[in-house]
């Protein structure tokens, strides 16, 4: 065998090794993607603004209910004119909510709702791709609030609104323009 023969051979068969062993390490990794639980709709997904740790101590805590009292289902729809329809919306302290978000918009949209517009402690952050619907159930604060509800890629074109938690009259919410109104249920 040529010396120019078995270097050929001996780099087709290095070359083959690196290509199966890179073969091993993606199957790999996809297995660990698939065994990772995904994140849901029923619970805050972490972004770069709050870690895990903020969003576990920023998430309101459950309060005692009766069981024959229902939790208030309230549809939110974030629309291509970059609004949510309703954009201000009014819950008791400490009533349990669940959200049906539904993304009627070619655009990549969130429904996030924070303490202030400061953004320090989110309560609530979820990513709704284009057409799909998600669920979110909340706990609100036993104090009398207003909250603030907000759609990350598009907050600085206007996509607010405000949760008021108590009695309207307490605190008065500012609206926003070109969005749905007001829904109390």
């Amino acid at each position: 065998m040529s010396k120019f023969r078995w270097t050929r051979v001996t780099f087709s068969a290095a070359l083959l090794s690196l290509l199966l062993l890179v073969a091993l390490v993606a199957a790999a990794c996809a297995e660990e993607e698939e065994a990772a639980p995904a994140p849901t709709a029923t619970s805050p997904i972490p972004t770069p603004a709050s870690s895990p740790t903020s969003i576990a101590a920023a998430a309101p805590t459950p309060t005692p209910r009766s069981v024959s009292e229902e939790v208030r289902e309230i549809q939110i729809d974030t629309l291509q004119s970059l609004a949510f329809n309703p954009s201000q919306i009014v819950v008791e302290p400490g009533e349990t909510v669940k959200f049906v978000i539904t993304n009627q918009s070619s655009l990549l949209h969130t429904f996030t709702i924070a303490i202030s517009s400061a953004k320090e402690e989110i309560l609530v952050d979820v990513s709704m791709p284009p057409g799909e619907s998600k669920t979110v159930t909340i706990t609100f604060p036993e104090e009398p609030a207003q909250l603030y509800l907000f759609c990350r890629p598009h907050e600085s074109f206007g996509m607010t609104g405000t949760v008021q938690v108590g009695e309207e009259g307490s605190l008065t919410p500012t609206p926003t323009p070109g969005a749905g109104g007001t829904r109390t249920y």
